[in-house]
């Protein structure tokens, strides 16, 4: 429902945990920020900033209340995208990082955990379709903790199979410097 507010949200949580006979469940927000909450005006007078900011502790404490856990999905900005590319390192600079959220200033301050996934094997395909040497590559998701409010930031690397969408562990990590 793209016309949700989070006062409705709670009610469909509420109607699913009574369908389902227990109270937990994960709820997953395809573009958080579609929830009216989330956006200005719902805060009259209040910055946008401020309004994500609110709709965030809104959403905790909906959390706490039902005893779920929600996940939220938000967009990037296009700016990654503009690099030029010229060789396959530079793949590297379209890597999504915190800036790159919009509205990342808010949504990063009261988020407790920011994922992002990467496939350098996309833009290879794009950009050196004829490269034998780049499509040799492995078609790997780079799986980037962007923010952890207990712990450190690293990245994972997982085997993507785009046939059936799955992914298998290499068992690969790097602590992220950004």
């Amino acid at each position: 429902n793209p016309d949700i507010s989070i006062a409705s949200l709670k009610k469909e949580i509420k109607k699913f945990q009574n369908e389902i006979g227990q109270q937990y469940c994960i709820v997953i927000l395809d573009l958080i920020t579609m929830v009216k909450d989330f956006c200005i005006g719902s805060n009259s007078g209040a910055s946008l900033a401020t309004t994500i900011e609110m709709a965030v502790n809104k959403m905790n404490a909906l959390s706490k209340e039902l005893k779920i856990h929600y996940i939220g999905t938000a967009q990037f900005n296009r700016t990654g995208e503009s690099a030029t590319i010229t060789d396959i390192e530079d793949i590297a600079k379209l890597r999504p990082s915190r800036h790159q959220i919009k509205n990342s200033g808010a949504l990063l301050e009261r988020c407790r955990y920011a994922i992002s996934l990467f496939r350098p094997k996309f833009y290879i395909d794009q950009n050196f379709p004829d490269d034998p040497v780049a499509q040799a590559e492995d078609d790997k998701v780079e799986v980037q903790l962007l923010k952890q409010s207990n712990g450190e930031c690293k990245r994972y690397y997982e085997l993507f199979n785009g046939q059936c969408f799955t992914v298998t562990p290499l068992n690969i990590e790097e602590e992220v410097t950004e």
